[in-house]
């Protein structure tokens, strides 16, 4: 309900008509994407840190495109745009919380904004609620952190207060159309039956977290050179490793795992768990630990669901990206010896270098190779850009020359 309520519904009331999906999505995502870049501004500028410019414009590109968001782009439809609602709603609530956080003399229409913004995250997709309880226990922390912002029981009820109004909103609005408060419309699903009646199981995590986090795509020649795999074969690939094989009732899709996407992620554990820098940096530290445990929390439910699709790395994805950069940032602060700063530097660039590359490269073929079934000729003329090797240069409608030989077993007597 959270997208209409923010677009669908205003549009109508204004205009008689239907607001475009695709646009939606764009807007929510376009949306979610400032308020995460004004959040890392800020959080450099808190740090006090230097940040070469060049480094600092790759580190914008890698937040909006060295993740999930792009390829929900290519196909927007009632799912992409509830889940771009939820990354808008969890960007907005994180920087409104970040910044009544390190305001000196933050309002409490901050901290009543970013409660409301959590709460519609849950109206977007259900399990999102779980930053919302994360956010709070960050807010609870502050209160003991050396700053100058005072963080008073106000503040706490300011943002509880809305996120549960909001909860008790959806559970009316569920009760309303299925006549039960904590069914979302899993068991009125028309489609697959693998799909219906989805139920969060304990044997579903190791396949779940196996196609988020580790399925590694397809590397090819052939523009746009990542592409997306079905890895069906899971427990040919754990046998050995006396892992559980994908459940028999388990929907499938072609999919890659964020660590093979987006390995920039990797950066944000080392730094966070450095003592060191967590005394030195506690408010940095509060907002990376609560992204990470969100997010964690977040993908550990959507890898006991009896489903994976790439789409879902959105979910959590976005904020771990964030988490990485921040850290990375921070590592290039510390008092290196010159070959080895350059020699991080390099291997950050490249990190998200590649990070953006391969999911544009997932953002081009999308789901189900769309853009080359629907656009044969631009698919063919935006490949030649990108193809130095002729061999490896799709072509439009080539000449074919086939020869085949045919045995038949009886005479045919025409």
């Amino acid at each position: 309900p959270t997208p209409a309520l923010l677009l669908f519904t205003p549009w109508r009331f204004l205009t008689g008509r239907d607001f475009p999906e695709n646009f939606a999505a764009f807007l929510l995502a376009l949306g979610a994407y400032l308020f995460l870049a004004a959040l890392f501004r800020r959080v450099l500028m808190w740090r006090s840190a230097p940040l070469p410019a060049s480094l600092y414009a790759l580190m914008l590109l890698a937040l909006g495109l060295g993740q999930g968001v792009p390829f929900i782009l290519n196909r927007t439809k009632v799912y992409e745009v509830a889940i771009a609602s939820g990354w808008f709603c969890l960007a907005a609530g994180f920087y409104l919380l970040f910044r009544r956080i390190t305001s000196p003399r933050g309002a409490l229409i901050v901290t009543i904004l970013s409660g409301i913004f959590f709460g519609l995250a849950i109206g977007s997709r259900p399990h999102l609620g779980l930053a919302a309880f994360c956010a709070l226990g960050m807010l609870l922390a502050a209160r003991r952190l050396p700053i100058r912002a005072h963080i008073g029981r106000k503040d706490i009820i300011a943002f509880a207060a809305p996120v549960f109004v909001c909860g008790l909103a959806v559970a009316a609005y569920n009760y309303a159309r299925f006549g039960n408060p904590f069914e979302f419309g899993t068991r009125y699903l028309l489609g697959d039956p693998s799909y219906q009646h989805v139920r969060p199981a304990i044997r579903n995590l190791v396949p779940g977290l196996y196609y988020l986090l580790i399925s590694p795509p397809k590397f090819e020649m052939e523009f746009p050179f990542v592409r997306l795999a079905l890895r069906g074969s899971f427990h040919s690939l754990t046998s050995s490793f006396f892992v559980p094989w994908r459940p028999g009732r388990y929907f499938l899709e072609p999919v890659a795992g964020v660590l093979s996407l987006s390995p920039i992620v990797l950066l944000a554990p080392f730094v966070i768990l450095k003592r060191k820098w967590r005394n030195r940096e506690p408010i940095t530290a509060s907002l990376l630990r609560t992204m990470m445990i969100a997010a964690t929390g977040v993908l550990l439910f959507i890898a006991t669901l009896p489903m994976s699709s790439q789409r879902f790395n959105v979910d959590f994805l976005p904020f771990l990206v964030f988490a990485g950069c921040v850290c990375a940032a921070q590592m290039l602060a510390w008092q290196l010896r010159p070959r080895r700063r350059i020699a991080l530097l390099g291997g950050v660039a490249v990190l998200l270098g590649y990070s953006v590359f391969a999911n544009l490269a997932l953002a081009v073929q999308g789901q189900y190779d769309q853009f080359v079934q629907l656009n044969p000729p631009g698919y063919v003329h935006l490949a030649q850009w990108f193809s130095p090797l002729a061999k490896y240069r799709p072509l439009l409608n080539p000449a074919l020359r086939i020869e085949a030989n045919f045995d038949a077993r009886e005479h045919c007597p025409n």
